[in-house]
C-alpha cells in the first residue's frame, strides 16, 4: 500500500501523524505510519520458482519519512534556531533504538530469503564495515568553552551561590575551584592532556570541533598559542580538527571565513562541521554547508535525551527541501553525509548541581551499543571538554565506552575517516555476468570484504590479492582502478 502523504510535509498535520503512528515487532518494537492495522509487516510467496514479498504498510514512505526529517519540517512551533521541541517529536518514545535500522534488517532478510529459495539467484553483499566488524563507532569532542573562570564568572557565580546556600556540597567544590584558579592559573576547562591519555591508552582517535571566529558566546580564540600547540599536538596523533559553527552561521552565510580560518590553523582543505546545540536551520543551513564545501555535518543530536535522531543509525545523506513546483508538488535534493550524535556526555546533568547515577550511564551506554550491533549501525559519542570537569565521573564513563566498544568489535574511526569510507563503500561496483561478477574499485581502499549469497561457492577470483572464507571474499589494499573477477559455482 503506498501512502502519497509521507512524501509530502504539507499533507499531514502532527495530530493526523499520531493518529497513524503504530508499533510492529521485528528484533525490537519499531514505530511505523500506517493507515492500515499491521499485525505481520511482511507476507512471503512462493510457488515453484517464484519468490515474493509483500509489505503490509508503505515502507519506502516510511523510510523517506524519516531520511527527509518529516516530523521536524512539519512542525509549527520552533525556536530561533529552528529547532522543535523534543518531547512533540512523534517518535521521541523510541528513540532509543535505530529503527530505520531494523527496517533495513527487514528488508535485507527478505531479499536473503528470496535468493535462498531460488537455485537460479545470487548476489554479492558489501560489509558495512571494514574487517567485517559489526558496527562502527566515532567518539567526537566539542571545545564550545575553554575557560571556567574569569574574575566576571566568579563574581557572578558567588553571589548566586550566595543565593542558594542550600547546595552546599556543589558550592564548596566550586569555592575550591576558584581558590585553585586564582593561586595557580590552572584551566578547569583545559582537559586535552586528559583525554588524550585515555584514547591513547586505547589506541583510538577522535574528532575536535573547533569555533574558528570570535563572538559573544566564544571565550577562547585560535590565534592563542597555547591551543595552536594543542592542536598541532592533536593532528601529530591522527586526530581529525573540524569546524564548529557559531550561532550566526546557521542563518547567515558567513562560514566562508570561518572555515578558511580553521583551515588556515590545520593545512587540510576537508573539513568537517558542527552546529553545537543542534543550532541548525534546515532553511538555510544546508544550502551554506553545500555552497562552502564541507565534507559532512554532525550536528544532529538530542537535547536531552541519548538515542538516534529519526530512528537513523547509520550515516546518511541530508536530504534538502527545495522551493515548491507550480504543481505544489515538493522536491528534496541529497546533499551530504550526516554523522548524527547519539549519546552527548552533556544530558548526563540532569540539573547545574545533579547528574545520572553512574551505574545509569552506563547502563544506557550498554543498551546504545547492543541494539546497535543487532543492524551494524554507527554509534556517535560526543564528550566536551568542559564536562570532563563538571561531570565527576566523565572520565571514567569515557573510558568505560571505549572499552565496551572494543569488547564489541566494533570499527573506531573519526568523523572524516568514516565519512570517507561510507563513499568508499558506495562508489565499489558490482557488475554481475554470465561466471559471476566483476568488481570495480575506482578508488584505493585498506580493506573491502563481499559476501555471496545464494546456493553458490566462490571458485576464484582473479585481479586482486584475496582470502575466501566460505561466502567471504576479503580484500586488502586495493589500488584504485582494479577490476576483480570473481567466478562462482553452483552449489551441487
Amino acid at each position: 500500500p503506498v501512502q502519497k502523504e509521507l512524501l509530502n510535509p504539507r499533507l499531514l498535520d502532527k495530530k493526523e501523524l499520531r493518529n497513524l503512528v503504530q508499533e510492529i515487532k521485528l528484533q525490537q518494537l519499531v514505530p511505523i505510519i500506517s493507515k492500515e492495522n499491521v499485525k505481520i509487516p511482511i507476507k512471503y510467496f512462493k510457488h515453484k520458482m517464484i519468490f515474493f514479498g509483500i509489505y503490509e504498510f508503505d515502507i519506502i514512505g516510511n523510510f523517506f519519512f524519516n531520511l527527509i526529517d518529516y516530523d521536524e519540517l512539519n512542525n509549527p512551533v520552533k525556536d530561533e534556531f529552528g529547532r522543535s521541541k523534543e518531547n512533540e517529536l512523534i517518535f521521541i518514545n523510541n528513540q532509543e533504538a535505530p529503527f530505520v535500522n531494523q527496517l533495513l534488517w527487514m528488508v535485507d532478510l527478505a531479499i536473503k530469503d528470496a535468493v535462498k529459495n531460488n537455485d537460479s539467484l545470487f548476489l554479492l553483499r558489501k560489509d558495512f564495515w571494514q574487517n567485517g566488524k559489526p558496527f562502527a563507532a566515532v567518539f567526537s569532542h566539542t571545545v564550545y568553552s575553554l575557560q571556567k573562570w574569569n574574575l566576571h564568572k566568579i563574581f557572578k557565580s558567588s553571589f548566586v551561590e550566595f543565593l542558594k546556600f542550600w547546595h552546599f556540597k556543589y558550592n564548596v567544590k566550586s569555592f575550591f575551584d576558584k581558590m585553585k584558579f586564582l593561586f595557580t592559573n590552572i584551566e578547569e576547562y583545559w582537559k586535552f592532556d586528559d583525554i588524550r591519555e585515555i584514547e591513547n591508552q586505547h589506541g583510538v582517535n577522535s574528532t575536535y570541533f573547533f569555533y574558528a571566529t570570535n563572538g559573544n558566546e566564544i571565550d577562547y580564540s585560535l590565534g592563542d598559542e597555547d591551543l595552536q600547540n594543542e592542536i598541532s599536538a592533536l593532528q601529530k596523533e591522527y586526530n581529525e580538527i573540524s569546524l564548529l559553527a557559531s550561532n550566526n552561521s546557521s542563518r547567515d552565510d558567513i562560514l566562508e571565513s570561518e572555515k578558511d580560518n580553521l583551515k588556515k590553523i590545520i593545512n587540510l582543505e576537508e573539513v568537517g562541521i558542527r552546529h553545537y546545540l543542534n543550532k541548525f536551520n534546515p532553511q538555510f543551513t544546508i544550502e551554506y554547508h553545500k555552497k562552502h564545501g564541507f565534507i559532512y555535518d554532525s550536528s544532529r543530536t538530542f537535547l536531552k535525551n541519548f538515542g538516534f535522531v529519526n530512528g537513523m543509525g547509520f550515516p546518511y545523506y541530508v536530504h534538502q527541501l527545495l522551493v515548491p513546483t507550480q504543481q505544489n508538488v515538493p522536491q528534496f535534493q541529497s546533499r551530504y553525509i550526516e554523522l548524527p550524535i547519539t549519546f552527548s556526555d552533556r544530558n548526563l546533568r540532569i540539573s547545574k548541581y545533579k547528574t545520572l547515577p553512574f551505574e545509569e550511564a552506563k547502563t544506557i551506554v550498554n543498551n546504545l551499543i547492543e541494539t546497535i550491533i543487532k543492524t551494524n549501525g554507527f554509534i556517535h559519542f560526543d564528550f566536551s571538554i568542559s564536562s570532563f570537569s563538571e561531570i565527576k565521573y566523565g572520565q571514567q564513563i569515557y573510558n568505560y565506552i571505549i572499552q565496551k566498544v572494543k569488547e564489541h568489535n566494533g570499527f573506531i574511526g573519526n568523523c572524516m575517516q568514516i565519512t570517507n569510507w561510507w563513499k568508499k563503500r558506495e562508489r565499489v561496483e558490482i557488475i554481475e555476468n554470465e561466471i559471476g561478477a566483476l568488481i570495480q574499485f575506482p578508488e584505493n581502499i585498506d580493506n573491502f570484504t563481499l559476501e555471496l549469497l545464494g546456493n553458490y561457492n566462490v571458485e576464484k577470483v582473479d585481479g586482486a590479492k584475496s582470502a575466501i572464507d566460505g561466502p567471504k571474499i576479503i580484500f586488502n589494499n586495493i589500488l584504485a582502478g582494479t577490476k576483480v573477477q570473481i567466478f562462482i559455482g553452483k552449489i551441487e
